[in-house]
């Protein structure tokens, strides 16, 4: 325990989500102003808070130098100080952090329609229950045959099999394990 603090002494502590009557009226400098602004960067507003705020602005009007500024925030992300490009131009070969088209087909094939219409193929197939426990809740998609030993069977609807998640995790080709086939 800090030297010059007894137990229950609260004076001189700041406690989480209090305002202290100290501060109250107080002017700060731009210095201080901009590390509270830094530190109350993306934290959430409870929905209490945003209710009085919106009765608080209700019928104001922005000037027109801050709907400039709302516009021109909207033309550009900030990040510390520099500028990055806009928004828009921030997919693919545009992005700075492109690295050539490196995504994985096995991504690429699972994040596909025609994934996605082989997965409701099956549970419809399936009468949207597991075919081991009949439970409706939490299915998935099985491959029958692995998805990465047979590609010819991805997408072949006899292949697949709906499974609850428990169940699923108790086939011997769930995830990552080696030792099927």
């Amino acid at each position: 325990m800090k030297a010059g603090f007894k137990l229950g002494n609260t004076l001189g502590r700041v406690h989480k989500g209090r305002d202290t009557f100290w501060m109250r009226g107080r002017e700060v400098s731009s210095i201080t102003r901009e590390k509270l602004s830094i530190a109350h960067t993306g934290k959430r507003v409870s929905d209490l808070t945003k209710e009085k705020l919106r009765i608080i602005n209700t019928g104001k009007k922005h000037s027109e130098e801050t709907l400039e500024k709302m516009r021109a925030s909207q033309q550009k992300v900030v990040l510390e100080g520099r500028r990055i490009l806009p928004i828009v131009r921030m997919f693919g070969v545009e992005n700075p952090q492109w690295k050539g088209g490196v995504t994985p087909a096995n991504k690429i094939i699972r994040k596909s329609a025609k994934y996605d219409l082989w997965r409701m193929s099956v549970f419809i197939k399936d009468d949207r229950a597991c075919v081991w426990c009949g439970s409706r809740k939490d299915i998935e998609a099985d491959h029958i045959q692995p998805f990465a030993l047979f590609p010819v069977l991805r997408f072949a609807i006899d292949n697949g099999r709906t499974l609850c998640h428990d169940c699923h995790r108790k086939t011997v080709t769930y995830g990552n394990k080696k030792h099927y086939v």
